[in-house]
């Protein structure tokens, strides 16, 4: 059973809580206009690998698909291109960054002004392994779902 976690409450709960249960991803939604910035900024206090991979990540998967558009000799404005610049303008700057949480462990995340998530591309990982990240996340205005 999954839980939305709020400040002050459990990070999950149910039989399923157990902090060696595999965790495929950590979904987060902001409760109010998320400071993404700052949120990177406290997780690169405690993970100093902690780095932006993409400032802008709408920016740049709108290029990609401009650029995959115009390969195949589609115009430039296009069902995916155009739902990915109606996101972009509805969402804003969103950040795609990496955290690693320890070796073998490095988790991927994408923060906007709404949330976002977090996420291992190599493997799952346990509640344990992430505690001190949740931690850090439940100081600003998120709902986590795990």
């Amino acid at each position: 059973m999954k839980a939305w976690s709020v400040p002050g409450r459990p990070f999950n709960v149910g039989p399923l809580s157990s902090p060696e249960r595999a965790v495929r991803s950590i979904h987060c939604d902001a409760t109010s206009p998320l400071d993404f910035d700052a949120v990177i900024a406290a997780i690169a206090e405690r993970y100093p690998g902690t780095h932006v991979l993409e400032p802008d990540w709408y920016a740049k998967r709108y290029s990609e698909d401009v650029a995959v558009a115009e390969r195949l000799g589609w115009p430039a404005s296009n069902p995916v291109s155009d739902s990915t610049l109606r996101v972009w303008t509805e969402r804003g700057v969103q950040r795609g960054f990496q955290v690693p949480i320890r070796d073998g462990l490095l988790l991927y995340a994408r923060l906007d002004v709404t949330g976002g998530y977090f996420f291992c591309r190599e493997s799952d990982f346990t509640q344990k392994d992430v505690e001190p990240l949740v931690s850090i996340l439940k100081q600003f205005p998120l709902a986590m779902k795990v």
